[in-house]
């Protein structure tokens, strides 16, 4: 199976340089652009499927591509932002300040775990998923079953390949819009 991990394209908060946004933020005119822009690669792609994040970017980020193509389309609360769980699994605080932060991590991910049920559960060959950066990061994190979170840099429009066969191999398809393949790495993580 290949799942596609889609960045919404640019909204307020990014142009900004902000890291938190509300679920009804809008795309920037250049995140518009951005979302018009991707149509093309995202039609190569082969996709049957979408999955996307309920907050306004992530809808406005596929609608182009919804509406050239007709293919079927779910929306989940799963695939929404949250906080980006940071260090080895299970994150464990001990201050009251901090069990409030780790509460939220500990949220996030296990929507991140449900995401990933949710992806492996679909009937197809190949899906696309459009969320957000940390949600991308995370579930890369899970795909390759990694001890400790890594930081993988995902960009406004950025594009990543999951594949699940007898390993888990993780690409870059693109940094941002436009720009080169790079690749990711590959874990031996035999699949059930």
């Amino acid at each position: 199976m290949k799942i596609y991990l889609l960045r919404h394209a640019e909204s307020e908060s990014n142009a900004l340089g902000r890291l938190a946004s509300s679920s009804d933020e809008s795309l920037t005119s250049v995140g518009m652009i951005q979302a018009e822009s991707i149509v093309p690669e995202l039609k190569e792609l082969g996709v049957t499927k979408v999955l996307c994040s309920t907050y306004l970017r992530a809808r406005q980020t596929v609608k182009p591509f919804i509406d050239e193509v007709a293919i079927e389309i779910e929306y989940s609360d799963l695939l929404t932002e949250g906080e980006l769980v940071l260090g080895k699994r299970p994150l464990v605080t001990t201050s009251d300040r901090q069990s409030d932060l780790s509460d939220a991590a500990d949220s996030f991910l296990n929507r991140a775990i449900l995401a990933v049920e949710l992806m492996k559960g679909q009937k197809c060959r190949s899906l696309l998923v459009v969320t957000h950066g940390h949600m991308i990061r995370e579930l890369i994190n899970l795909f390759l079953d990694l001890p400790n979170t890594v930081r993988f840099p995902q960009e406004n429009c950025a594009l990543s390949l999951v594949e699940l066969s007898e390993h888990v191999k993780v690409e870059y398809l693109n940094r941002r819009l436009g720009s080169n393949n790079h690749g990711l790495g590959t874990r031996s993580s035999p699949q059930p």
